[in-house]
């Protein structure tokens, strides 16, 4: 079953915000002994069909990539299989990745390493809250709301008051806006998501 990706927006004004559900992995690939750029590298991500070949300048780019984790694995003739794992992409962001290759003296030579997350996320122009399935897939939660109700900031108000739902950042329900999958579904009689959505069909939140 694929799983889904649920954005929640606070709006400050009348326009509806969208959101894709795809991200984009790009990066340069260079010779670890000289620098120099390396051309036709052949850059794959391993479970989907999707990769890419580097350019005259090294440079490769991967784009519409479902948020999730993966393997990234770059090889050619003469040099070291290069593999990254734990590649963290999320939706509606930019992953770098940059890959020094290794000269090898004995082919079917394989490299492998995992990857970093950034510290900064330079693509990032709003404050944003990203949860991921691996921080939640252990939690005693079974719907998207429990789980937001562990993220700052954010609460469930059910005391019958006119106003139940989902307050993020002190803003009221029919604040927030929901999109699954880029797609928006906010009940717009009685605020909140016009179905649920079950923890496991969760990729990112």
């Amino acid at each position: 079953m694929k799983k889904k990706n649920l954005f929640l927006f606070f709006i400050l004004s009348c326009n509806l915000i969208f959101a894709g559900i795809t991200g984009k992995l790009v990066g340069n690939i260079t010779d670890a002994s000289t620098g120099e750029p390396l051309i036709g590298i052949n850059l794959v991500l391993k479970g989907i069909v999707l990769g890419a070949a580097t350019d005259q300048n090294g440079y490769y780019k991967i784009l519409n990539i479902s948020a999730g984790s993966f393997t990234a694995t770059a090889s050619y003739i003469g040099f070291k299989t290069t593999s990254v794992t734990d590649v963290r992409i999320n939706a509606d962001r930019t992953t770098t990745l940059n890959f020094e290759m290794q000269i090898s003296a004995v082919e079917g030579e394989e490299v492998i390493v995992e990857a970093k997350r950034p510290v900064i996320v330079r693509d990032q122009t709003a404050t944003t809250t990203i949860i991921e399935k691996e921080d939640f897939e252990n939690m005693p939660i079974n719907s998207y709301a429990d789980i937001l109700d562990n993220v700052a900031g954010v609460i469930e108000n059910n005391n019958g008051g006119g106003d139940d739902g989902i307050h993020v950042q002190g803003g009221r329900s029919g604040e927030t806006a929901y999109l699954v999958d880029g797609f928006y579904v906010k009940d717009v009689i009685n605020g909140g998501m016009t179905n649920d959505v079950a923890r496991g069909g969760i990729s990112e939140l």
